[in-house]
């Protein structure tokens, strides 16, 4: 038994020569998103063996859609009853048999979808959709290399001659080559300019040369002379 758990969606994986008696077991639960739904489907070397779609409410319809798609062209639809519920847990189980896939959700069987190709053709299995997935094993099978873990009979056994494994291409991510930089021009620093003081020019100080008082003496004699005379002239009058 090969089990891979919590895939990432959309997912696909390898698988080489479904026997008749292959089941694949989906545990997981849908979520609300766009698309309203999900799909687990087989994708073959002419479309899709066996596509189980899951539609919960989109364009106002809840059912379950088996169907197949060969040369370009969707088939005739198969509509069952919708037993899957928002959040709520669930095992999807689908069986090979010699004629017919086998479907049965939680133990209870949903249907039955009548081979239109070759199960031999398949190669790939594919999951898609608003779902949250918990775990998918696989039992029966001869050969896988999709990942996961190999649990009991079967693991290292080698892929068989004349199987070409269909290729996941995983995009590499891009490494960017960036030139190498050019070293920075040096820096030059100008040296500060000089500034010359301004010269200070001292003036000399300014002497004031004192203020000369000429005193007339003799004006101040004559006058005083003149009073003694007029004195003495008034005395002898």
């Amino acid at each position: 038994m090969h089990i891979i758990e919590y895939p990432a969606l959309p997912f696909a994986t390898p698988i080489y020569n479904l026997n008749h008696d292959a089941v694949v077991h989906v545990h997981a639960e849908p979520v609300p998103g766009p698309t309203n739904g999900f799909v687990v489907e087989f994708p073959s070397n002419e479309g899709i063996a066996f596509h189980f779609n899951v539609r919960m409410g989109n364009c106002g319809e809840r059912t379950v859609v088996f169907n197949n798609f060969k040369h370009g062209h969707w088939k005739h639809e198969e509509r069952h009853h919708n037993h899957f519920h928002f959040g709520q847990y669930f095992h999807l189980k689908i069986s090979n048999h010699h004629r017919h896939f086998s479907v049965h959700v939680n133990g209870h069987h949903l249907g039955h979808f009548h081979h239109r190709e070759s199960p031999h053709h398949i190669h790939q299995l594919a999951v898609r959709g608003d779902l949250r997935v918990h775990k998918i094993h696989f039992e029966n099978f001869d050969f896988h290399n999709g990942g996961g873990i190999q649990i009991g009979g079967g693991a290292g056994m080698p892929v068989p001659m004349g199987v070409v494994p269909t290729p996941i291409a995983v995009a590499p991510t891009p490494v960017m080559a960036y030139p190498t930089p050019a070293p920075p021009p040096p820096v030059v620093f100008a040296p500060p300019p000089v500034v010359q003081p301004a010269p200070v020019i001292y003036a000399p100080p300014v002497v004031q040369q004192p203020q000369v008082v000429i005193i007339e003496e003799e004006h101040h004699r004559h006058r005083r002379h003149h009073h003694h005379h007029g004195l003495l002239h008034h005395l002898f009058d």
